[in-house]
């Protein structure tokens, strides 16, 4: 039996709550797996690089955080070790956390098909695609729809991404501002996303995935807005078979313990708008009444009162069960 190591950040911080600021029950998840009869050991990060203990061959729980320079330490901490350990997720769902444009990559990758997107890092290659508009822009990190926006024109993305310095205004009143401003939009940009726009959407929805049970909330669309996510108006509704095919077929793709998904429909037609598989949200889960579950070939929803830590440590061995 492989161990399984649930990594920390300091003070045993494990950030999957509703709260970027709140940890999980690290004791209660260590008390959980050990229940469940797994060889579970606690460390955390600074131990794994600075400790003389070497962890292979071994399941690693983890999480990310949203503060740019700890993070990129965690991504090094988890690719190291991925060389001779199974991550739970895999080092994908760390890359894509806080970055829709390795997402987009990501959804090629795992074939799964959805919304057009084009992932830019410099304006002047926006020449190259045939871009109808208007899009939806999308910064590349960032949650709740934070500078999410739709845009009609060229001129307008370059607004948004172009990044305005100190050097910038220093040398904008100039006799040459245009070469300046030029040479501003074809090397310092901000990354960005753009997707597909799908007009008179009225809601979308959440779909919390912890291994085989399913969680779903409605959201409506903000006043005067397109945007469903980060609207706070929400409700707990029956989900439809065939949208919770969709969210499982996406799932299954994903290969991960556990998955937030944003989904639409448009025309008959389900799309899916982002996913997480790392800090994914659990208000979904953490006000609900129950989960769906397939069982005898179809699906079937069973009441249940909410647990976090519960749901995440169901999840890791469900997936240990599954795949490994």
């Amino acid at each position: 039996m492989k161990q399984i190591f649930i990594v920390t950040a300091l003070e045993n911080f494990f950030g999957q709550h509703e709260n970027r600021r709140k940890s999980l029950d690290v004791e209660k998840l260590y008390r959980l797996f050990k229940e469940a009869g797994q060889d579970v050991q606690l460390t955390n990060y600074h131990s794994v690089i600075n400790g003389p203990a070497v962890i292979e061959d071994a399941f690693i729980f983890y999480s990310g955080t949203k503060h740019a320079v700890y993070n990129a330490m965690i991504e090094d901490v988890v690719l190291y070790l991925s060389d001779k350990n199974i991550l739970l997720p895999r080092y994908d769902f760390l890359r894509a956390y806080e970055n829709k444009g390795y997402q987009e990559l990501l959804l090629r990758k795992l074939r799964i098909e959805t919304l057009k997107s084009f992932y830019f890092s410099n304006i002047a290659e926006m020449s190259s695609y045939d871009i109808s508009f208007p899009v939806v822009y999308k910064p590349v990190s960032g949650a709740g729809s934070t500078g999410v926006c739709k845009v009609h024109s060229l001129e307008e993305i370059t607004a948004l991404s172009v990044e305005k310095d100190k050097w910038y205004w220093q040398f904008s009143k100039k006799d040459d501002f245009w070469d300046t401003y030029k040479y501003k939009i074809d090397w310092l940009t901000k990354r960005f996303v753009l997707q597909e726009f799908l007009p008179g959407l009225d809601s979308d929805y959440k779909i919390l995935i912890f291994g085989d049970r399913f969680y779903g909330v409605k959201r409506s669309v903000r006043p005067g807005d397109f945007r469903a996510s980060g609207s706070g108006s929400f409700e707990h509704v029956e989900l439809e078979d065939r949208l919770l095919d969709y969210a499982k077929s996406i799932f299954e793709k994903l290969g991960t313990p556990y998955a937030s998904l944003d989904v639409c429909e448009y025309n008959k037609q389900f799309y899916l708008i982002e996913f997480q598989c790392l800090h994914i949200g659990p208000l979904v889960h953490l006000t609900s009444q129950g989960f769906y579950q397939y069982i005898n070939d179809g699906w079937r929803f069973q009441e249940e009162s909410p647990d976090l830590e519960k749901a995440y440590c169901r999840s890791i061995l469900h997936y240990i069960d599954a795949y490994s």
